[in-house]
């Protein structure tokens, strides 16, 4: 199926990546927000089963592959019941803007799983966010994200299926994810993004070894295996397995 459209919402100027505040300062911030935005943007385009993408956002982003939506402030999830009813209730995913590793793969598991369930969530790595929510079909749907959103989803819609996959998992909110972000980097997995406008020292690129493991790891996507098999639940996975 081919009729899908993916929307994701995009904190801009000074505000985003808030909690990072006490680790970068506001121009890292954006940078870094901008960065893994555009990634998340470029990985959905690749996906055949998705045909229209749009950022939900104050203002528009011109040079990326999506229609804009305007955000007028009114809060996230009100915005989005918002423009999945401007969408006319079509099958939708909602995608955070935050998740430096996401794979085309990642998001064909998802799709795949929602195309089955009618409806399928991605959880955080805690086990209690929301990364991504698929809806195929056009039933009510209130969107929930903030603490504890996997839960509020899910009792809203029970047989949803569960997606857990590591890169899908993996997002960027607070100081510790993104020393974790720059520790992969150090280890040679992947490029992290903050090299990009980071100094050396905060990125890890002043490290004797680095350029060394960089040539080894040319194309260095999030390493699955190590970073643990990807799973995903069948319909009404068990709740042990989401941490809730």
């Amino acid at each position: 199926m081919t009729d899908w459209a993916a929307l994701v919402p995009l904190k801009q100027g000074v505000e985003s990546k808030s909690r990072l505040r006490d680790a970068l300062e506001p121009a890292e911030r954006m940078a870094l927000a901008s960065a893994m935005a555009a990634r998340v943007m470029t990985c959905l385009s690749k996906v055949d089963a998705i045909n229209s993408l749009y950022c939900l956002a104050p203002t528009v982003v011109p040079e990326w592959p999506s229609h804009w939506l305007p955000d007028s402030g009114g809060g996230l999830n009100p915005e989005l019941e918002g423009a999945r009813a401007q969408l006319g209730n079509r099958p939708l995913l909602v995608i955070h803007a935050d998740l430096p590793h996401l794979t085309v793969e990642d998001v064909q598991v998802l799709l795949a799983a929602a195309n089955d369930c009618g409806c399928a969530f991605a959880p955080d790595r805690h086990g209690r966010g929301t990364n991504a929510v698929a809806i195929r079909d056009a039933d009510p749907f209130r969107f929930a994200f903030g603490q504890d959103s996997l839960m509020s989803h899910r009792q809203q819609r029970p047989a949803a299926a569960i997606v857990e996959r590591a890169s899908l998992g993996f997002d960027v909110d607070t100081p510790a994810d993104l020393a974790e972000l720059q520790d992969i980097s150090r280890q040679g997995k992947t490029e992290i993004l903050t090299c990009a406008f980071l100094p050396k020292e905060r990125c890890g690129r002043n490290d004797p070894g680095h350029s060394a493991r960089q040539s080894e790891n040319q194309g260095g996507s999030v390493d699955e295996t190590e970073r643990g098999r990807a799973q995903q639940h069948a319909c009404c996975g068990d709740d042990a397995s989401l941490g809730i």
